[in-house]
């Protein structure tokens, strides 16, 4: 939770048989296609098919002129069906659009073979209201995606001032 800056919700549930995690950011009320600008850096974790032993995870950068197109995607992780060796697979033509004022719309990675791609195919997105952070993921699968602003300078110590619950 940020009381400055990036606003979210962050929770899980780690004890018994359910291993969950929840994200929430604030709802939009005025969000288009063109609210998303700028360079983005966005981490991922997807067990595919609900299946521990085909993991993956990974980080990449999105830049967006606001016009709903990505680009090319350059995607770095490790899939642990493939020994979780780091690998680099650049993703063609990967879009997104708005579908309403409140900040949601789809994000579509190329269908490709999930069972060697990093990432893969439609997912649900959603933009906060200042559009300083995005989620996304596929309903019926079992994937998160956290998108946050690239930073414009260098990385200093003073960046990481006040408290972090972890």
């Amino acid at each position: 939770f940020g009381a400055s800056g990036l606003t979210s919700i962050v929770a899980s549930a780690t004890e018994g048989t359910q291993k969950n995690i929840f994200v929430a950011i604030p709802a939009g009320s005025t969000i288009t296609t063109a609210s998303l600008q700028g360079t983005y850096n966005v981490a991922f974790i997807d067990f595919l098919q609900g299946n521990a032993s085909l993991v993956r995870d990974g980080y990449f950068t999105l830049n967006s002129p606001g016009d709903g197109n990505f680009g090319n995607v350059t995607v770095t992780g490790a899939m642990a069906n493939l020994g979780s060796t780091n690998t680099s697979q650049t993703l063609d033509q990967v879009t997104y659009n708005i579908t309403n004022e409140q900040g949601s719309g789809t994000i579509t990675f190329p269908p490709l073979p999930s069972l060697s791609t990093l990432v893969t195919g439609q997912k649900d997105f959603f933009i906060s209201a200042d559009g300083s952070i995005f989620i996304a993921a596929d309903p019926g699968g079992f994937d998160l995606m956290v998108g946050i602003p690239a930073l414009s300078g260098v990385a200093t110590n003073r960046l990481y001032q006040g408290t972090y619950f972890i």
